[in-house]
């Protein structure tokens, strides 16, 4: 392993037994989902084209990764996570140096680069998605006429204060959907990179590529769009607050005196000088009642908020599972969109 290429290929025979070895060890604790998960992130990462002996350690390397990932419960998950994402990334630079010693061109690496990111994308959708689905459940559990009144009761006009459950709600909301963004854009980054050269005929794949790559991104567009709206709510909610809130004006006045006197004693003149300085401050707080309308317009914001958060985090949500169904049926067409060549159909 420490040689790299100078230990020469890795014989078929070799990599079946180091595979069916470690596969062995993790088979029984894990039963037929650990060896369905191992096999995948497997061909994910090396392509199904071992070159080096290194692969073999490397295929070590991911099974353990897989195995802790499936083992570990919910109170390890991020624990887990940040292992399988640590192994993954080695995986990806051995094979783009895999790659680099084995004459690909830059664009070849990252293409291969962007399968690598979005098979990591595939493994973790199911987690994203219950992760959204929850939060969207719980957001739309509650009946707007129950929000409204939990927001009314926060508003008073003589103490202006911001709404602290939207402000933590927008926090998770604006991450979940910018999380979802840089994934689409990698989706778009992948299909990118494996669209054909130009030719005549046989485009009917590439015509799926299009296809999902203007879907991707226009999601993309949708919910990035949304997260840049997400400050006017602060900017129209401190617009209406004052029009309720009390007013306090300070005044203030600073006034300075001095005078020169001459007095003879013993026949001799002397001057004394006298300076002082006095300042004073008026504070002065106005208020009138406020108008309902007024105070029923900063709950409103509120609601009205409440419902764009839910609605945001639910976007991402179909968007990650429209990512995840298209790949998984258009998987194919998308990394071979004329086929593997050698039946290439022709009208002639």
């Amino acid at each position: 392993f420490d040689q790299g290429p100078k230990a020469g290929p890795l014989h078929r025979a070799d990599y079946q037994k180091a595979h069916s070895s470690a596969l062995q060890r993790l088979r029984t604790p894990f039963g037929e989902r650990g060896r369905v998960e191992i096999e995948r992130c497997c061909r994910a990462c090396f392509f199904s084209r071992p070159r080096w002996r290194a692969l073999a350690a490397g295929a070590r390397a991911m099974h353990a990764c897989v195995a802790t990932r499936i083992g570990i419960g919910l109170r390890r998950r991020r624990e887990s996570a940040a292992i399988a994402a640590s192994a993954r990334g080695s995986a990806v630079a051995r094979h783009l140096e895999f790659s680099r010693r084995a004459g690909q061109t830059m664009f070849e690496q990252l293409k291969a680069m962007s399968a690598a990111k979005v098979e990591e994308m595939q493994a973790s959708l199911p987690d994203k998605i219950v992760v959204l689905d929850t939060q969207v459940g719980q957001m739309q559990a509650k009946g707007l006429d129950e929000v409204e009144r939990t927001f009314a009761k926060l508003v008073v006009a003589t103490k202006p204060v911001s709404n602290a459950e939207l402000a933590k709600l927008c926090t998770i909301a604006r991450a979940e959907a910018m999380k979802c963004v840089n994934d689409l854009r990698a989706v778009e980054r992948f299909i990118t990179l494996h669209i054909p050269k130009v030719e005549d005929g046989n485009n009917f794949g590439v015509a799926i590529q299009l296809e999902m790559l203007k879907n991707v991104a226009e999601r993309g567009k949708t919910l990035k769009s949304a997260i840049d709206a997400l400050p006017t709510y602060r900017k129209d909610r401190a617009a209406a607050w004052g029009g309720v809130a009390p007013k306090t004006t300070t005044d203030a006045s600073a006034t300075k005196t001095s005078s020169n006197d001459d007095e003879v004693k013993a026949g001799k003149e002397e001057k004394t000088s006298k300076a002082g300085a006095s300042k004073t401050e008026t504070t002065k707080t106005t208020s009138a009642a406020p108008l309902e309308d007024a105070v029923a317009h900063i709950v409103d914001l509120d609601v009205a908020r409440y419902i764009e958060l839910a609605y945001l985090l639910e976007t991402a949500r179909d968007a990650y599972i429209f990512v995840g169904d298209a790949l998984e049926k258009n998987k194919e067409k998308i990394t071979k969109p004329k086929g593997d060549g050698a039946n290439a159909m022709s009208m002639f």
